[in-house]
């Protein structure tokens, strides 16, 4: 769908990934890495259906929504038969349940850390922008 701010979403992105995957000459490759948006999964979900993928990596933010968005990607690929490869876990410090290695269902030599502020995270959970925090 086509939203008035010009951005494309749902349904359609997907069909832009795919276009773009197959219509596009990349000679030979031995990895090619997308940073997919999180949200309703649509991308990924086409993305899963019309082209061959070898595996996915889970990068995510240590904010409470992250972590969900997260679970549900990880899911979702496993599902549609796609192994994650690596994912970063940025919530193994918090104590509470069902967050850390195991929010993948990994093993620890597949999951890493990715240091982000705790600063930056903090405004983002409250929904602040972060030069308006300080």
């Amino acid at each position: 769908m086509y939203r008035r701010g010009g951005g494309i979403e749902g349904p359609m992105a997907g069909r832009v990934l795919t276009q773009l995957l197959k219509g596009t000459d990349w000679g030979e490759l031995d990895v090619l890495v997308l940073d997919l948006p999180p949200g309703t999964g649509d991308v990924q979900l086409t993305l899963c259906q019309d082209v061959e993928l070898s595996g996915a990596v889970c990068v995510t933010t240590p904010s409470e929504l992250a972590a969900v968005d997260a679970r549900k990607g990880v899911a979702m690929f496993r599902k549609l038969g796609v192994p994650t490869l690596a994912a970063n876990d940025e919530n193994s410090d918090k104590d509470k349940d069902g967050v850390g290695p195991s929010l993948f269902g990994l093993t620890s030599s597949s999951v890493f850390r990715l240091p982000i502020s705790t600063l930056a995270n903090d405004a983002n959970d409250a929904g602040a922008p972060l030069c308006l925090t300080r």
